[in-house]
């Protein structure tokens, strides 16, 4: 049985129905609400004048110049580099920590992030100027203590063949194979070290 919208017999006006009695509040009136509405929304020409000025606020990109300084330097390097012989090549790769001994990436590699190699190699001609044993094993420790030091140091002595294998985990170990290594250098083995550290310069 539905119920009538309005009593019969009644010139009341309908009543309306329970399911739309909260759809709108009791305080509504279309005409004002439509003009605060409208009000609220800011005109099309306003936006467009506000994202041209945004767009206008953006900084131009600018593209780094390379100078012919640069340019020559990067060359030179390239042509010092292809002069190294195999030994020489692998001990600059490995002073970098360059897994690969191609010109191109060793060229960046030592034009870009060359001070943990320069460190290195100083740390091991330290070791090879001192005479007392102690003293040595107390600099090799203090370059196993170093993570990434430690790591290009032993690349280097592996490099040159005076250590095989993974570098010991206990840094008092590490630091006792890589003075007693550094001991073993030969004038040549310095020599490969100076053409690196010029490299790296």
């Amino acid at each position: 049985m539905s119920t009538p919208s309005y009593f019969e017999g009644s010139n009341s006006e309908p009543v309306p129905s329970i399911d739309n009695a909260f759809d709108r509040s009791p305080w509504h009136d279309p005409d004002v609400d439509d003009v605060i509405d409208a009000e609220d929304q800011p005109a099309a020409t306003e936006r467009e004048d506000t994202s041209k000025k945004t767009r206008a606020r953006k900084p131009a990109r600018t593209t780094a110049k390379i100078t012919a300084a640069q340019v020559r330097r990067v060359l030179k390097q390239a042509e010092d580099i292809e002069e190294l012989s195999g030994p020489a090549r692998d001990l600059l790769a490995a002073a970098i920590g360059s897994g690969t001994t191609a010109t191109e990436d060793l060229v960046v590699a030592t034009l870009s992030g060359a001070k943990g190699a320069a460190e290195a190699i100083d740390g091991l001609r330290e070791l090879i100027g001192e005479d007392d044993v102690y003293n040595a094993v107390v600099i090799g420790t203090a370059i196993a203590s170093d993570r990434d030091t430690a790591r290009r140091t032993w690349g280097l002595l592996t490099a040159l063949d005076k250590v095989q294998g993974a570098i010991p985990a206990k840094e008092v170990q590490a630091g006792a194979k890589i003075a007693s290594a550094a001991k073993s250098f030969t004038s040549d083995d310095i020599a490969g070290l100076d053409k690196v550290i010029a490299l790296l310069g």
